[in-house]
């Protein structure tokens, strides 16, 4: 009855030592693969912000200088663990904010004593956000790379947006990442330009290698995909496909910040191109990004609400059989890091629900926990 695959539609179960959940729908636990806990639970205290990505940047870096300190980012980033864990969550990648090659941010020794603190409940694993000018410079992003490689459960990361876009900055971020043997999760072309360069850029500098790049690289965003012409998209995407590359879409803060304007109705969805990437085996998830702050002042850390947006966002289909894979598919990120999950080996989530179709209108969910008593052969639920 255990170690059934993910996902399932149970059945009737009548053999001693098993649960009967008479055939509702069962996930193993969820993964949330990208988020940002340094930023979360701000957008009280922000005020108005103008639309857009790079105002909302903007409005971060002030807080920060006003407000982040120890006592801030541990309480904001707990309430943030504690909902996803009671979301049925098991692993949470955050991106961390690193503005100067000089100095570590603050945020990054926090949140690996909440990575110890949360270590029996959540794998907790930390990605330095590195804005691409200062990886021009090869000291700097080796000094940035060198502490990345040194800490646990991290992996290099980068934004890259035609507001700083540095062909060599790429370049040495994908060489030295590799020398170093550390993965690389990346913000890529989050905006609607369709001149964006950052995606066929990291191929040219991936193509212009002997060897293939060791790791993985997680292309966060993407949003320029779904505005380029559709060929020229698709031709990425072929590219794309020969590497280790995991697209990961940000539903809410793409719904939110791209073709965001105060007088008029957004007419573009910046939801990157979801099937097509699938459809040519580059592994897809959904990740709850920001929550509450100034690029999304709504979200509760919730991999299922995600989904949920997706499918009418990006009008998915075979949501439950195929595409809750994007929420609870640990492997699509693995690497040089580990990403099995903390917790129970035999644990699942059970839906009030049998009904594929309609799922996961109900999102109501229950952890469910099996384990082997080494005296008496016996499960235990709670």
């Amino acid at each position: 009855m255990f170690g059934f695959p993910c996902p399932m539609q149970t059945n009737d179960v009548t053999k001693t030592g098993a649960l009967d959940v008479e055939g509702r729908l069962v996930l193993p636990p969820l993964i949330d693969a990208h988020v940002h806990l340094d930023k979360t639970y701000t957008r009280n205290r922000l005020g108005d912000i103008d639309p857009g990505l790079l105002s909302a940047i903007s409005a971060m870096h002030a807080d920060r200088k006003a407000h982040w300190s120890s006592k801030d980012l541990f309480a904001r980033s707990e309430r943030a663990l504690m909902q996803a864990y009671d979301a049925g969550t098991r692993l949470v990648r955050s991106h961390v904010d690193w503005i100067d090659a000089n100095s570590i941010p603050l945020a990054w020794p926090l949140l690996a004593e909440q990575a110890e603190n949360w270590k029996e409940k959540i794998r907790l694993q930390r990605i330095a956000l590195v804005p691409l000018d200062i990886l021009s410079n090869e000291g700097d992003a080796t000094r940035i790379i060198k502490e990345v490689f040194v800490s646990k459960d991290a992996a290099m990361g980068a934004f890259i947006h035609s507001s700083n876009f540095d062909a060599q900055a790429i370049y040495n971020l994908v060489e030295l990442a590799d020398t170093w043997g550390v993965d690389l999760d990346l913000h890529i072309d989050e905006e609607l330009s369709a001149n964006a360069k950052g995606l066929e850029c990291l191929l040219d500098a991936l193509e212009a290698r002997s060897h293939t790049f060791s790791g993985r690289i997680v292309c966060g965003h993407l949003c320029a995909l779904s505005s380029k012409e559709y060929k020229d998209s698709l031709a990425l995407l072929d590219r794309a496909a020969h590497h280790p590359i995991t697209i990961i879409a940000l539903p809410t803060s793409n719904l939110f910040l791209q073709d965001t304007h105060t007088s008029r109705t957004p007419r573009l969805r910046g939801i990157t191109l979801l099937k097509e990437a699938s459809a040519r085996g580059i592994p897809c998830l959904l990740a709850s990004d920001n929550v509450q702050d100034a690029f999304y002042p709504l979200g509760n850390y919730d991999p299922l609400e995600m989904l949920r947006l997706s499918i009418l966002g990006a009008h998915l289909t075979d949501v439950f059989d195929s595409w809750s894979q994007a929420i609870c598919s640990s492997s699509a990120i693995a690497g040089k890091l580990s990403t099995k999950e903390i917790g129970p080996e035999q644990e699942w989530l059970l839906f009030n629900t049998e009904s594929i179709w309609s799922w996961p209108s109900d999102l109501k969910r229950t952890r469910l926990h099996a384990g082997i008593s080494p005296s008496k052969n016996e499960l235990f639920f709670n």
